[in-house]
Parts: structure tokens; sequence; C-alpha cells
């Protein structure tokens, strides 16, 4: 995953209709967690109770 916006195709989007607008209530239903083992490789979140054992990182940008 990653490059320009412009070779991503629309069919990819999850409210993506053709021929009409966005329905971005549809969007309400994700969330990031959900983004994660698509971006990771792997889920992540609420592990449960105990010793954290390892977590994502995020790497910088240049306006950070």
């Amino acid at each position: 995953m990653g490059g320009p916006l412009e070779e991503y195709p629309l069919e990819n989007y999850p409210d993506y209709i053709s021929g009409k607008p966005p329905r971005t209530e549809i969007l309400e239903d994700f969330s990031y967690l959900d983004e994660l083992p698509r971006i990771r490789g792997k889920r992540w979140g609420s592990q449960g109770i105990g010793r954290l054992r390892e977590g994502p990182l995020v790497r910088l940008t240049e306006h950070e």
C-alpha cells in the first residue's frame, strides 16, 4: 500500500458507488483499528489486562 492518491482506485473505498455521491455515513462504521491490519500487517487494539509486549509506532513526517 502506498503511492500517489491518483493511482488508488475508487472501487477500494467502502462508500464508493459508481455515478453516485459518496455515502459518508457508511464510514462511521469503520475505525483506525479496522485499518491497522492492512497498514501494519496484524491486528492491534485492546489486548486485555497484563504486560504490554509490543505496540505500533508511527514514523514522523516532515511536519513533525
